[in-house]
């Protein structure tokens, strides 16, 4: 194959052109970009890489397939072509074709190794939780608990507690939480390093790769969150749909994570007796239903737990609230672009969040209702209002919603 300077340059250009039209959404002419890409550079390998994402969009698995394995002949170090072809292989369930592809990869690199070692225990994990296991244990924690209730039943509970001015708390748990909190001594030693790769993942979108040292006094405070969640009155988690997404995709986080938070629920059964359970979006249902909009237009003061200052004018033009008691977190540095100049900057953990709970510690919260935005630490700020006779909502993102801050891609 001619691979002169000319035909180098046609390459690139149709590559270029390929990848545009692709982002932009014309389909079809950057498939026909990327095959002619294709065809006058064969032994290149970029061309039938992104020319599998488009078949992946497309949920076309046979041509995905085939252009991911000539990419990793071609180069047999591209991490994200081992990643898509090894996840293909374990979502068939084909243990010749995935040891087969093992045999190509080129372990020189330890991110390499790292990856395949993850996705080996990937690959281990699902064959020990098939979907029916999956939702056997999903169904068997919600007749446990004291039911699986929905988003009128949750303002409910929220009216009464403010009514009896008992102490309350509704917290959610998510795959990052369910990759953070269970910590199963088997499962830490079976998939650690699967574990390790989805940590670190989660904890530089929280906090920052440049404060991992702090990682290791975290675990501990993510121990005693995992032993206090008992003391919530109403915990979110992962649907069914959630869970037999993650488990249809093989998602190296998504799966694990979910699952985790299955497992670690199931794992202690007591702490379910007295809880009732619903879905960790439940947050969304709340910032749209009209009973929870006029639950909070009803208040005379609120707290808020946010990175966002604006919330305490939020709170008075959007509910009326003019009495707000507002506690700054520390925005995640991943979306700092997207949170915006106000928005609270500085280490959440540790500094902030002992700063949190001083904060917290020096207010009587009876009868307060708190919003809070903290991510997995606004589950143990959520608990210590609770403590202190408040309650405690764990809306998340939604301020950032209600803000106009586009940090998920299902707000705009």
């Amino acid at each position: 194959m001619d691979n002169t300077l000319s035909s180098i340059e046609e390459y690139n250009a149709l590559l270029v052109q390929g990848v545009q039209w692709r982002n932009d959404g014309n389909f079809e002419l950057a498939e026909k970009a990327l095959v002619l890409a294709c065809k006058s550079m064969p032994l290149e390998w970029q061309g039938y890489y992104e020319l599998a994402l488009i078949y992946e969009i497309r949920k076309d698995s046979l041509n995905l397939r085939q252009c991911l394995e000539h990419a990793l002949t071609r180069n047999p170090g591209q991490i994200d072509t081992i990643h898509k072809l090894l996840t293909l292989v374990i979502l068939d369930d084909n243990d010749k074709d995935y040891f087969k592809f093992i045999s190509i990869i080129d372990f020189s690199h330890e991110l390499i190794i790292e990856r395949v070692c993850a996705l080996d225990e990937l690959r281990r994990f699902r064959k020990l939780h098939p979907i029916a296991s999956i939702q056997e244990g999903h169904q068997q924690i919600v007749k446990q608990s004291e039911g699986w209730i929905f988003v009128e039943d949750v303002i409910q509970r929220m009216r009464e507690a403010l009514h009896n001015r008992e102490g309350f708390a509704f917290i959610r748990l998510g795959d990052g939480e369910g990759t953070w909190l269970n910590h199963d001594k088997a499962d830490e030693i079976l998939y650690h390093t699967m574990r390790s790769i989805n940590r670190t993942e989660f904890w530089n979108i929280w906090y920052g790769e440049e404060v991992a040292v702090h990682r290791y006094s975290f675990l501990s405070i993510m121990h005693n969150l995992a032993f206090r969640l008992g003391e919530a009155d109403i915990l979110g988690i992962p649907p069914l749909t959630w869970l037999e997404h993650e488990h249809a995709i093989g998602s190296l986080r998504g799966l694990p994570g979910t699952v985790n938070v299955v497992k670690l629920l199931a794992a202690n059964p007591a702490i379910l007796e007295k809880m009732s359970l619903c879905t960790q979006l439940m947050h969304y249902e709340l910032s749209n239903h009209p009973d929870f909009l006029e639950f909070l237009c009803n208040l005379d003061r609120i707290a808020i737990i946010s990175c966002h200052p604006e919330t305490a004018q939020l709170m008075q033009l959007k509910f009326g609230i003019l009495d707000v008691l507002y506690i700054p977190v520390p925005g995640e540095p991943s979306r700092a672009h997207l949170l915006g100049e106000n928005s609270v900057k500085g280490q959440h953990y540790p500094d902030g969040f002992y700063q949190t709970l001083e904060s917290i510690n020096t207010v009587d919260f009876t009868g307060l209702v708190c919003l809070v935005g903290g991510g997995i630490l606004g589950k143990l700020y959520s608990l210590e209002i609770k403590a202190r006779g408040g309650i405690a909502i764990d809306v998340g993102s939604v301020m950032d919603k209600w803000l106009n801050k586009p940090t998920r891609p299902d707000f705009f």
